[in-house]
């Protein structure tokens, strides 16, 4: 199975999830969430 991506845009969307994964953790975190950003951080 052959990709249709270059090894840079494979490490640059890599390099955008895991800020993302990062961001939700640390924000999951946070007493100010309400019961639906709970929900969708989950």
């Amino acid at each position: 199975m052959s990709s249709n991506y270059t090894k840079p845009e494979l490490e640059e969307a890599y390099r955008v999830l895991m800020s993302t994964l990062r961001k939700c953790e640390k924000t999951q975190e946070s007493p100010n969430l309400g019961a639906s950003q709970r929900t969708l951080l989950a």
